[in-house]
């Protein structure tokens, strides 16, 4: 498991998030705590980061107020864990791209029920259709990994679970419960594709990379242990390197046919800990997505 001494060490701002780390239960799901100011990070009343553009500190009112918007769906690694300011994050650096309020819907694991759900209630009331959904689907997978179980109806539980009898990693329970998650996240991705198209808005599917995926750590991620596995992580990371490939190009083969997939190569990003992005990780990130919507945006006027 990373080195968090080593992490706050290189990362200081990281600390603000471990000192701050308060979640609360709304209905079944977990959330960030709503209201929060922080040295480095904020959230609005629903428990959202703010996102920042051109100085200017917003949340989800900004699109319940009549202004055009983005969604931008996904957990901590679109929350933004460890970065110096709410201006870092991948949804902030997208409003700046795109000069609209790019909102950070993110919860701690979210899975993908979860974040169609915040989108349609969203959707529903907001004055105003989204230009577009950028969906950060890796929790669905990282929150499996944790038990190595899947309902295929109401999916994996989350990873407060600790009551809860996990399956070896490669078992035969193991095997059914990850073919019940590859069934429960597509079902899941054609409900966000259903919303985008009655929107008329294009879903953005990010194929998202941990640490896991680079063939070589660089010096900093490396002093941070990261990938290393502690007695209480071994499993979880085996299940990382067993089904994290496997899962990734399934569900993105499922969202070529109708979203639109951007894929930031893995060894051009870093990260603070396995799954969290630094400053120009998010940066890179948010500039592959920002491509992508402008070279849409060619196709349509032309």
């Amino acid at each position: 498991m990373a080195n968090y001494s080593e992490i706050l060490r290189v990362f200081p701002a990281a600390r603000h998030y471990v000192r701050e780390r308060r979640w609360a239960r709304r209905g079944d799901v977990l959330a960030y705590v709503g209201n929060l100011e922080a040295e480095a990070f904020s959230t609005d009343p629903y428990g959202f980061r703010h996102g920042e553009i051109e100085g200017e500190r917003y949340g989800l009112d900004a699109a319940l107020s009549g202004a055009e918007y983005g969604l931008v769906l996904g957990a901590s690694e679109s929350f933004g864990f460890g970065l110096e300011s709410n201006a870092q994050t991948v949804a902030s650096r997208l409003s700046q791209a795109c000069g609209l309020y790019c909102i950070n819907v993110s919860f701690p694991e979210a899975d993908l029920r979860t974040l169609y759900t915040a989108a349609l209630r969203i959707l529903s009331e907001a004055p105003r259709k989204p230009h577009f959904i950028i969906c950060f689907a890796g929790a669905t997978f990282s929150r499996y990994a944790y038990t190595r179980r899947c309902d295929p109806l109401f999916g994996s539980p989350d990873f407060l679970g600790n009551d809860i009898a996990r399956f070896l990693p490669g078992s035969a329970d193991e095997e059914r419960a990850f073919a019940n998650l590859v069934t429960y996240s597509c079902f899941w991705l054609d409900q966000l594709l259903t919303l985008a198209a009655s929107s008329g808005c294009p879903l953005v599917v990010h194929g998202q990379a941990s640490a896991f995926d680079k063939s070589e750590l660089d010096e900093t991620e490396i002093g941070c242990a990261l990938t290393e596995p502690g007695n209480d992580d071994e499993e979880r990371f085996t299940t990382y390197r067993l089904r994290a490939s496997s899962f990734r190009r399934t569900f993105l083969a499922a969202a070529a046919d109708s979203a639109h997939v951007v894929v930031s190569d893995a060894a051009s990003l870093s990260f603070i800990d396995e799954f969290h992005y630094t400053a120009q990780a998010a940066a890179r990130i948010a500039a592959d997505i920002a491509l992508c919507l402008g070279m849409r945006r060619m196709a349509r006027d032309a």
